[in-house]
């Protein structure tokens, strides 16, 4: 079996200007959420609700790159290129959540939230 990159190298834009990744990238292509619910006398179906899809980085703060902006962000498009080939784009994106610098590693965590991801 040849050597296939599956993992590692990732790059991420925010309406098309690149950020500079830390170590941690996560994806939540879901738009719907299944809960199975379950009576007395046993199972009955599945509830089913609406979640919006996620991107969640860390990122490099740079001096460019100011906090603030990242606060401000409510119609992006976030776009990543994952190491096995794969792009995901999310659009109408916000920025939810607290902002979350770590000042020993000079890391922000940043999660949008969207309308659609395309993957």
């Amino acid at each position: 079996m040849a050597n296939k990159r599956v993992a590692g190298t990732c790059y991420v834009y925010q309406d098309g200007a690149q950020l500079q990744l830390g170590g941690t990238f996560n994806i939540g292509p879901s738009t719907k959420n299944r809960e199975d619910v379950v009576g007395l006398s046993g199972p009955v179906g599945v509830k089913e609700t609406a979640v919006r899809p996620y991107m969640e980085v860390e990122i490099v703060k740079t001096p460019e790159l100011r906090l603030t902006d990242l606060e401000k962000i409510t119609d992006a498009t976030i776009t990543a290129e994952l190491a096995d080939g794969t792009t995901a784009v999310l659009y109408n994106a916000c920025q939810i959540g607290e902002l979350e610098y770590t000042g020993a590693e000079g890391t922000i965590t940043v999660r949008w939230s969207g309308s659609l991801m395309e993957i």
